[in-house]
């Protein structure tokens, strides 16, 4: 069961409100994994207002060119050089974090239409590069669980690469473990696909929730990030 509770007459005396009150705290309940219960209190109305707002605006810059990339770049401590950069998406001229609206994307399943346009505009910036007789480093992309419900993305993805002219090696698809847990035998399938594309796969926060070292023995990764709780142990070991 999912329950969510509201008090009569502490939070309303109005019955639709209550009502509200309930299915909100319900809502939260669910969102946060199910079979459980929540009272609701009023900052649970202020989330859910504040979602709303995000959600409206992530459709606004879907539809009106509203996002943007960051690329973080992923140095080599021992020479200074730049190995590769990493693509951030970013909401144009507002402060909304990451960890803010990617998972209101991923609940909403806008994160597919959002995803292709990352990947799209991480090959183009590769083109630009060379193009522009620049030295070619790798871009990497974050890949949410929620994206493998996208059945055409690595028809897309070795489309894209194909007109951009672009080495597909250039480009990395970063996972999580969590990815893994999400239809385990059809999420191998798809990353020996992406292989097969020429893209390289990076595990990223390797070691938080699931970890387990036999993944690395059946994934086909080329990059393993480390949780910074795991790079602590190894400190003092």
């Amino acid at each position: 069961f999912s329950l969510g509770i509201t008090r009569f007459p502490n939070d309303s005396n109005n019955i639709d409100e209550l009502i509200m009150n309930a299915d909100t705290a319900m809502y939260k309940v669910k969102k946060e994994g199910k079979n459980n219960y929540l009272f609701y209190v009023d900052s649970l109305k202020d989330e859910l207002k504040e979602n709303n707002e995000i959600e409206y605006i992530l459709r606004d810059a879907l539809k009106y060119d509203g996002f943007e990339l960051a690329f973080q770049p992923q140095v080599n401590l021992n020479t200074g050089e730049v190995m590769g950069f990493e693509a951030l998406l970013r909401i144009k001229d507002l402060k909304i974090s990451p960890a803010k609206f990617i998972p209101i994307a991923e609940d909403t399943d806008m994160i597919i239409e959002i995803g292709r346009w990352v990947t799209t505009t991480a090959i183009n910036q590769l083109k630009i590069w060379k193009e522009n007789k620049t030295k070619l480093k790798n871009i990497a992309i974050n890949f949410s669980n929620k994206q493998l419900k996208d059945k055409g993305y690595l028809k897309f993805l070795e489309q894209s690469i194909k007109e951009s002219g672009v080495e597909p090696k250039y480009l990395e698809v970063e996972i999580t473990e969590s990815v893994l847990l999400e239809r385990k035998e059809e999420t191998i399938d798809f990353l020996n696909n992406l292989k097969q594309i020429g893209v390289k796969i990076a595990l990223d926060d390797f070691g938080t929730g699931y970890s387990s070292l036999n993944y690395i023995t059946f994934i086909p990764v080329d990059k393993i990030k480390l949780d910074k709780i795991i790079e602590d142990l190894i400190k003092i070991c």
